[in-house]
């Protein structure tokens, strides 16, 4: 068997939480070997059919000050550009991973979020070697509600794209503002790729006759997600209410979301058992409405398509949405939900309150012919054409 292209795919983070680095190497799987770098487990149990090594690295806690001493390396760079390497080579995994790879063979780099940039600058200056980058936000404007972003990050992010971000031989984003924005600014011809989840035959669901309301909230339980909002309305709503919480970190028994639970409405608040990404859709499909309520404190969190958005089209579920702009566009051009203007208990509960079956029932089917027409079948089919370009373009020709 002839060998095949070996991609070298690097993410600071752990990559059996990823969603969407896995559905990249789901796809790109069926045409490319993979070295991975990244923290944690090796990911190939969750990948079938992917040949896959893996190289674990450990990651960074880094100190208080060893923070502090970081954020403020990313000032000198304005003046002097080489040291806008500097923040990147404090860290000891970005270290580890340096020396992993210096050692690699492989045919293209790729690199995940904002981090490897530099790397895949570094990797085609000392090997030649073509590198793509998966950019999941828009980085420079990532929080620019906090006051250390905005004056150190990101104007790090902004001049390290200004400066870099065209040099990758192809990029790629989670939705069309993105790639508008960054063409625009930065020079950088990226391709949309949606968190989409693969399109999968649906469990049999029996009619159900409890005349109960399931609501499900399914991710991270970070502030700005408005958790404590949705549990709070819990205890607004009548007896027909349930609420589903599948959360992305662990609930220890003594948390504040169990503790806001057990205050709110501790019979119809149900902790569920988080399973893996490819799993997710199938758990969510039960149930009737889920929450993607991310408060729009932010550039990107204005125009977010997050993967449990997508999860919940998939599940066949309603979606109620906060008003964030690219998240409005798609509820109301599909009819798939509801937007509400402001995520608070009262207004959450307002909203639900005023729901008829018959409301709920037509925009779950809805989100069950969207479904076909958004999946990761579609979506990640450009991923891998842009992959086959550039292999293609990096191919040294015959008599050159």
């Amino acid at each position: 068997m002839p060998s095949r292209p070996v991609i070298c795919y690097l993410r600071f983070a752990y990559f059996k939480k990823e969603a969407r680095v896995l559905r990249h190497l789901r796809f790109l799987g069926e045409h490319f070997d993979f070295i991975c770098i990244g923290y944690g487990e090796d990911p190939s149990p969750l990948l079938p059919g992917v040949n896959l090594k893996w190289h674990p690295i450990q990651q960074a806690w880094g100190k208080m000050w060893l923070k502090i001493v970081r954020t403020l390396a990313r000032w000198p760079g304005r003046l002097i550009p080489p040291l806008d390497w500097v923040p990147d080579k404090m860290m000891a995994d970005w270290r580890e991973a340096r020396a992993i790879i210096s050692g690699l063979e492989y045919d293209l780099f790729m690199g995940s979020e904002m981090s490897p940039l530099l790397m895949g600058v570094w990797q085609r200056r000392v090997k030649g070697k073509p590198f793509i980058m998966d950019y999941h936000e828009y980085p420079p404007l990532e929080a620019e509600e906090k006051r250390w972003h905005r004056w150190f990050h990101g104007p790090h992010c902004f001049r390290l794209l200004k400066r870099y971000g065209a040099m990758a031989a192809g990029s790629s984003t989670v939705n069309t503002q993105f790639v508008e924005r960054m063409e625009q600014e930065f020079g950088i011809r990226a391709i949309a790729v949606m968190n989409a989840p693969e399109l999968a035959e649906l469990p049999p669901q029996a009619p159900r006759s409890d005349g109960l309301i399931h609501l499900a909230f399914h991710g991270h339980p970070g502030g700005d997600r408005n958790l404590d909002a949705l549990i709070k309305a819990m205890a607004l709503l009548d007896e027909r209410f349930v609420l589903h919480l599948m959360l992305m970190s662990e609930v220890e028994p003594d948390s504040c979301w169990r503790k806001l639970a057990e205050e709110s409405a501790p019979s119809r608040i149900h902790f569920e058992e988080t399973v893996s990404p490819r799993e997710t859709v199938r758990r969510l499909t039960p149930w009737d409405i889920g929450f993607n309520i991310l408060e729009p404190l932010n550039y990107n969190h204005r125009h977010a398509l997050p993967n449990k958005f997508f999860d919940y089209i998939h599940a066949g579920l309603a979606t109620v949405c906060s008003d964030t702009v690219t998240g409005r566009d798609f509820v109301e051009r599909y009819g798939i939900g509801w937007v509400v203007e402001q995520v608070t208990p009262e207004s959450l509960a307002r909203l639900l309150l005023s729901l008829t079956p018959d409301d709920i029932a037509a925009r779950k089917q809805a989100s069950l012919r969207l479904r076909e027409q958004i999946h990761a079948q579609k979506e990640e089919s450009q991923m891998v054409g842009l992959v086959n370009r550039v292999m293609a373009l990096s191919v040294p020709q015959s008599g050159s």
